[in-house]
């Protein structure tokens, strides 16, 4: 079974906090207003930004793109690679739950042939 990846929590010194993670659905989002995994390596100043945001879907959507940006810029002063890395884990995560063999229900009245 994969194991759970945790969320990215961003705590700020004026008592903001978020946390960062992707459902299902939050991620079925991203794709459906924009966001191609598979264009990052060719767009990052695009796609970071978008990811990022994305990001905050699942426990924050009242936050918009221009809240985020700010946050990323302003507040975060941009990302290391270490968090673009956990960003980019964070939202495969829904996807390898999906595809992984061993979250397939085990039910005697199921046969799954490939």
């Amino acid at each position: 079974m994969s194991e759970m990846v945790k969320p990215i929590i961003l705590k700020f010194d004026d008592g903001r906090e978020y946390t960062l993670e992707f459902t299902r659905e939050s991620a079925i989002y991203a794709e459906e207003h924009g966001f191609d995994f598979n264009d990052m390596s060719a767009h990052m100043l695009k796609s970071v930004p978008q990811l990022f945001h994305f990001a905050f879907r699942a426990n924050h959507p009242q936050l918009s793109k221009e809240q985020t940006d700010k946050i990323l810029l302003e507040d975060l002063g941009g990302l290391s690679e270490e968090f673009s890395a956990r960003l980019t884990e964070l939202y495969l995560y829904p996807y390898t739950c999906l595809v992984n063999e061993e979250n397939t229900p085990k039910n005697s009245h199921l046969t799954v042939l490939l």
